[in-house]
């Protein structure tokens, strides 16, 4: 059984962009794995009403420069019942438009429970989908919460969720799902109670006094187990706690450079066996490690399979990828020789050491891009093909005299190609071929091709 300690940093509040901001491209919503509770967005919000809409108006949000301004929506509303931060018998939020600038889509007439937020800036309030309100209609528990609180009978609250983290093979991404009946421990104030997870995975304990609260779980054996957490709860408030749990594989090791000493700060990959030598099928989806001051790493959350331990699958390495040749453990360059490992549900294996080659050799290569009257081609670009994998290194300008100097590793086969101008007006050189040396001539680069280096447009562009 697994004893691998895993921590959850829990959100308790939920993140909400700028009703107007003038950049946004896209809304982004921040929520826990528990997701946000009455108890939670009462106390966040520095507004909370019922109430219905009786006009929507379009306005023009000046930031202040004369220059900016942002379309949004004013929405009036006629208040029913004010639980904090407002009072009287209308109240007007800001929100945007709708889509990513998370303005939320009231409707002309239809009542809605309102978490509303105060603009530091000018204290107007706005509303977003990114807060907890809603159509009234769906507000039972909202409402029961904030009516508790009117009355002075809520007290503390501390829930939560129990996730398993589930991976079925190497190119799945992952998944949560909760745990039903999984007992929880609550403990501290002189009280110790327990109850189960429901079909969610979630749990909830009400009408606690505040304080400093121990929770923890009881997990299946086939589980990794995991450490209590310590809640602190508010009186008349809530407090989270979140637990994931797990029983996929892990790997551990240690590399060490030619001479046995630790490797650090080394990047390590976990690939299945049979990749079939295909490294775009693995790309994005590989499990990967950087080795620490001893040379240590570890893999996790591995699903059941066959897998080798490679520094440098891709092969010929770029100009940020650890400076060796391809190695599989235990420290082989032939593939039929490397160690495979099978790891199954809940496994944890202690590899051998992995013993890397000696390091690549790295040397420049210097060279000029000009036109065709041989004058300096400035703004011009150049780029480093990595033949041996069919990869295209990260771009690089040349100097105001044309001049450029590429990092690359001895005994590698390049292409160097070159591109100048943009739109219609671009143009290229024909590529020149570099299998580098202990010392290297310089290269000369034309451009006399119309439009853009086809390779450029066909290659996957390394963005790391």
């Amino acid at each position: 059984m697994l004893k691998r300690v895993i921590i959850i940093t829990v959100v308790l509040t939920v993140s909400m962009l700028s009703v107007f901001s003038a950049s946004v491209e896209a809304c982004t919503c921040v929520r826990p794995f528990s997701g946000e509770q009455p108890c939670q967005a009462y106390w966040s919000a520095a507004a909370v009403f019922a109430g219905q809409v009786t006009d929507i108006s379009i306005i023009s949000h000046d930031f202040g420069n004369g220059v900016i301004s942002y379309r949004g929506k004013l929405v009036r509303f006629s208040l029913e019942q004010s639980f904090r931060g407002v009072d009287g018998q209308t109240v007007e939020i800001l929100t945007g438009m709708g889509g990513g600038d998370c303005g939320y889509d009231f409707k002309q007439g239809e009542r809605y429970f309102v978490y509303a937020y105060r603009n530091p800036g000018d204290g107007k309030l706005g509303a977003g989908i990114c807060s907890r309100t809603m159509p009234l209609s769906k507000a039972g528990a909202d409402l029961e919460y904030a009516r508790a609180v009117a009355r002075g009978k809520t007290g503390g609250i501390i829930f939560g969720i129990v996730l398993r983290y589930a991976r079925d093979t190497y190119l799945d991404y992952g998944r949560h799902k909760g745990i039903e009946g999984v007992p929880v421990n609550i403990e501290g104030n002189n009280r110790r109670l327990k109850l189960l997870t429901d079909n969610e995975g979630r749990f909830q304990l009400d009408g606690l006094p505040g304080g400093r609260y121990k929770v923890w779980t009881e997990l299946p054996a086939d589980l990794r187990k995991l450490s209590a957490q310590e809640v602190v709860v508010t009186d008349d408030r809530c407090a989270a706690a979140e637990f994931e749990t797990m029983s996929l594989g892990v790997i551990k090791g240690r590399l060490v450079n030619s001479e046995g000493e630790p490797a650090s700060k080394v990047r390590v990959k976990l690939i299945p066996a049979d990749t079939g030598g295909n490294e775009e099928k693995w790309s994005d989806r590989e499990i990967s490690s950087y080795t620490n001051d001893r040379g240590g790493y570890s893999f996790d959350r591995i699903p059941p399979g066959e897998y080798l331990i490679v520094v440098n699958y891709e092969g010929q390495p770029s100009e940020y990828d650890p400076p060796f040749p391809r190695a599989y453990l235990p420290g082989t360059s032939d593939l039929t020789q490397a160690r495979v490992f099978n790891i199954s549900e809940g496994q944890e294996i202690e590899a051998p050491d992995f013993r890397l080659p000696p390091r690549l050799v790295e040397r420049t290569i210097e060279g000029v891009v000009v036109s065709p009257d041989g004058r300096p081609a400035v703004g011009a670009i150049v780029n480093l093909e990595l033949t041996e994998r069919r990869w295209i290194g990260l771009y690089r300008a040349v100097d105001d005299q044309g001049r450029f100097s590429l990092k690359c590793f001895e005994g590698y086969r390049y292409l160097i190609h070159a591109e100048h101008g943009d739109g219609q007006n671009r143009m290229h050189a024909e590529p020149v071929e570099v299998l580098v040396a202990r010392e290297n001539e310089p290269v000369k680069l034309v451009i006399t091709k119309p439009g853009r280096s086809p390779y450029f447009s066909s290659i996957k562009q390394n963005k790391r």
